[in-house]
C-alpha cells in the first residue's frame, strides 16, 4: 500500500465511513463508478482489485453504446484498474450513515491511461498549453 492509500484509508477511518464511492468520470462527464463496503474498498488499494470495464468511459448520455467505429474501443475489451485521488476524498453529505467519495484515475493494466478518460485528456491538454506559456 502506497502513502496515497495510507492517507486515504487514515481518512476513512478517522470518519467512520460506513461506504466509499469510486466514481470515474465518462467522456461526457457523468459519474460512472461503484460504492463499496469501506473495508471491502480498503482491502482492494494495495492489490489495484478495484476495477471497472474499459468500455463504461465511451457510453452515450443514454447509456447505449456508441455505434460501431464511432471510437476505437472494442465494447467487449477488459477491464482498467481504478486508482483513487486522494485529492478529491469529500464526505457525501445526503446519506444517512457516514459515506464518502473519491474520483478515481483509469489506470491500464500495463501502465499509462485510456485516451477516452476525461481527466487525463484535460491533464494533457493542459501541458500541451502550459509548454506554450
Amino acid at each position: 500500500m502506497n502513502d496515497g492509500h495510507r492517507a486515504i484509508e487514515a481518512w476513512l477511518r478517522e470518519r467512520s465511513i460506513v461506504e466509499v464511492e469510486c466514481i470515474v468520470p465518462d467522456l461526457a462527464g457523468v459519474p460512472r463508478g461503484k460504492i463499496l463496503p469501506t473495508d471491502k474498498f480498503i482491502e482492494g488499494l494495495a492489490g489495484g482489485q478495484h476495477r471497472l470495464p474499459k468500455n463504461v468511459l465511451v457510453h452515450t448520455l443514454t447509456g447505449d453504446f456508441p455505434p460501431p467505429g464511432a471510437v476505437s474501443i472494442d465494447v467487449s475489451d477488459g477491464d482498467f484498474v481504478l486508482e483513487p485521488d486522494p485529492a478529491t476524498l469529500a464526505l457525501v453529505p445526503w446519506y444517512d450513515e457516514p459515506t464518502a467519495q473519491v474520483i478515481a484515475d483509469c489506470v491500464l493494466r500495463g501502465g499509462g491511461h485510456s485516451p477516452f478518460y476525461s481527466r487525463r485528456v484535460l491533464a494533457s491538454l493542459l501541458e500541451k498549453f502550459g509548454g506554450r506559456g
